[in-house]
């Protein structure tokens, strides 16, 4: 007996490509001498393919639905007026410039070639301002990514390092380490303008950190041998990594 889902599905977009997927796949199989067309598919093959089909259309439809809502209005506003321009251009100058009756010293063919050039160079300029502005944003963002990953470099190691080269039975807090928890995003923004051994430490550290709020006892202290074993080598290499980071171009 075959596997048939049990799920409900609607009378939408799924039900109907999956309609078509089965008749075209039925003809396929009927030409191949495999059987008599759709119906002599396997009726649990069809209904997963429902299933799958479904499934694909509610998540593409979530999907798009997530992608508008981090959109700004002027943006989408913005391109869609850009298509409209970019369809309706050509049917304006077929009807009102290359179909009008007026008197022209130079033939259709040049007017096309002149506004072609013109409005590409309108255009490619446009893009290249946009261009240029996204290179500056980035920049701008990924500097702030650094900074921010500095800071808590900062805040954080002195106090660590002074912590792992104590006596490894004192005891020490570590509530005071306020570790910003979009630190993997931002380490992930500025990942391609340091080397790999950086972009280790800086992961371990930030690691080593989330680790020793598993090992605190009842009153929120954590052992020096404990601290010094979760950063191990790498606090030797922090403080150099700290003045690197922030010499560093982005």
């Amino acid at each position: 007996m075959g596997f048939i889902p049990s799920r409900r599905h609607s009378r939408g977009w799924g039900h109907w490509l999956s309609e078509l997927l089965s008749v075209l796949v039925g003809m396929t199989a009927k030409q191949l001498g495999y059987g008599a067309g759709r119906f002599s598919l396997p009726s649990w093959l069809l209904n997963y393919w429902k299933v799958i089909i479904s499934d694909f259309v509610v998540w593409w439809t979530k999907g798009w639905r997530e992608i508008m809502k981090r959109l700004n209005f002027k943006y989408i506003l913005f391109g869609l007026a850009f298509i409209g321009i970019v369809i309706t251009f050509p049917l304006i100058m077929d009807r009102w410039i290359i179909g009008n009756t007026v008197y022209s010293n130079i033939d259709n063919s040049v007017w096309v070639s002149f506004f072609g050039s013109y409005i590409g160079a309108i255009l490619g300029g446009i893009f290249t301002f946009i261009g240029v502005k996204i290179t500056l944003y980035n920049s701008v963002e990924k500097e702030k990514q650094r900074d921010m990953l500095v800071l808590q470099l900062k805040l954080t190691y002195n106090d660590i390092y002074r912590f792992a080269n104590s006596n490894p039975e004192n005891k020490y807090p570590i509530q005071q380490f306020l570790v910003d928890k979009g630190w993997p995003d931002r380490l992930a923004t500025i990942h391609s303008n340091i080397n790999r051994k950086d972009f280790q430490n800086i992961y371990m550290w930030f690691a080593a950190l989330e680790f020793l709020k598993t090992h605190q006892d009842e009153n929120g202290l954590v052992k020096a041998s404990i601290i010094k074993a979760s950063f191990g080598d790498i606090l030797s290499d922090v403080s150099e990594l700290i003045e690197r980071l922030e010499k560093s171009s982005i």
